[in-house]
This record gives C-alpha cells, structure tokens and sequence, in this order.
C-alpha cells in the first residue's frame, strides 16, 4: 500500500499536506476584513486561528504568487511568530517577506523552474503557470500598490507557481492559479487544481477566466496530468465568478471515468488521507 498523503482544506486556496513527518502549509489566507479594510475580500471558510494551532504546525510555507488571497501578509505574520517555518516562492515572494517582516535568509527558500528543491526528504519541483497580475504586469501593479494606506494588497510581483512534489513513490502536482497553458504534460498521482470562474481583469475590466474553469480543469486531466484523484479548490473563494460546484464534480467526474480515477471534492478543516 502506498504511503498516504494527509490533506487538509482550509477554503479558497489554502490547504495543509503531511507527507510523513514534515508539513506543508499552502497559501495561507485566515485575515479578516478589519485587519485590512473594505478593500479586502475575505476566506469565507478559513479555519479559526486557534483550530489551526491545535491542529497543525507546518514546517514549510509555500507561497504561490503575490495576490492577497495568497500571501496574506497578516497571516504570514501570525505564522512566522508561532511556528517559524521556511518559507518558499519565487524571488519576489522571498524579497517581500525580507522587506515586510525581516524573515532571516535562513527560513527563506527562493525557488524557480531551473532548480529542484525538496520539502524536508521529498524532492519537488516549481511550475510556472499562466495568471493575469503577475510577471511584467505583476510586478508594475506591485508598484503603484505598495503604499502605507494599501498594505497587503499586492505584496510583490512576479511569476505564478505550483508544485510537484514525490512522496513514497508518488507524485503530487499542484496547479496555482493557472490558465490550462500553465499546466505541465506531467503525469501525476494526485492533482490539486484552483478552480474559478469568468470574471472582470482588475486593470481592463475585460472579462477572463484567470484560473481554471471546470471545463478546462477537465480537459488539462484528460490531456496533461491523467490523476487518479483529483481534489478541486479555490471555487469558494467569493470572488470567483459563480462556480457551481454541481457541475465541477459532473465534469471532473466524466473526465476521469476513461481512466478508473476520482475525484474528491475536500471537506473543510477535515483531514483526509489520501
């Protein structure tokens, strides 16, 4: 029997995986909108801050890009003081938080797509993904929002990650928050995928689909990654464009039917194992 992977969800794109002894914490994003004000959109389902103490304790945050709902600065904050993990992300991620909160270089893990890596004994790899915001136009918007009265709006720029990463003969991928061309021809065990809807682009309020819809999540498993489970999140985030979660199971459902896979739509602040 393989080693399973414990996974924790704790709404829109945060979640916990144990892997053995070592924890991983993803995109943590537990602020209220009183500590920022009416701009910030809050996770309607993040855990309350002493659950997550009780029950969990990551020796390593990743943080995919530099979007509030995920790298929420007062988060990071409270994290860093209670458990003083390792950081990871890109150069933009790791610069920001030298700036923002003075992390030694020691607990601070710059990655990029040349590079592997590992989380504790387990090798792992970044995938650069395809979001609007970041980049070039990322790291412009960064600018212009990096002032006093906008603090953790955008906490820096920079590429769009996820992550692969081997576990007991397994191989787990997560995507970020990615368009299908971001997605790798990688073939996986187990795939986390960040859902969402059509929504207006911040800056051309053009209407864009800046993660994955269900459909297209359907096609990148048919096509790409071939899972044999697939665990669908991000869709609750309240500003994700009205995903039905009905139809994310239906489509998700048909697309790994061909193959014998699954899907597992994550109960929230549940540990499974997987």
């Amino acid at each position: 029997m393989p080693d399973l992977i414990t996974f924790t969800w704790h709404g829109s794109a945060s979640f916990s995986i144990r892997l053995g002894d070592t924890e991983i914490l993803v995109d943590p994003y537990f602020s209220s909108r009183e500590e920022y004000g009416d701009w910030y959109i809050e996770n309607r389902n993040r855990p309350r801050w002493a659950d997550f103490c009780a029950h969990h304790s990551p020796d390593y945050v990743f943080i995919s890009h530099g979007h509030f709902d995920h790298f929420d600065l007062h988060t990071v904050k409270r994290i860093d003081a209670a458990f003083s993990p390792v950081f990871v992300g890109s150069e933009a991620v790791t610069q920001a938080l030298r700036k923002y909160f003075s992390i030694p270089q020691e607990r601070l893990l710059a990655v990029d797509e040349d590079t592997p890596f590992n989380f504790g004994d387990h090798p792992a790899r970044v995938h650069r993904g395809l979001h609007w915001l970041t980049e070039a136009e990322g790291d412009e918007a960064a600018r212009k929002l990096d002032r006093p009265e906008r603090y953790g709006v955008m906490p820096c720029g920079g590429p769009m990650y996820g992550f692969s990463v081997q576990y007991g003969g397994r191989l787990l991928y997560v995507s970020g928050d990615t368009e299908p061309e971001g997605v790798p021809s990688l073939e996986v065990d187990v795939a986390v995928l960040f859902l969402g809807g059509t929504l207006p682009h911040p800056v051309t309020k053009v209407e864009d689909t800046p993660t994955l819809t269900p459909s297209e999540a359907a096609e990148v498993v048919r096509a790409k990654l071939r899972p044999d489970l697939v665990l669908p999140i991000h869709w609750d985030f309240a500003y994700a464009g009205g995903v039905d979660v009905a139809e994310i199971k239906k489509v998700l459902t048909e697309a790994v039917a061909s193959y014998g896979g699954r899907v597992l739509l994550p109960p929230l602040h549940t540990p499974v194992a997987i």
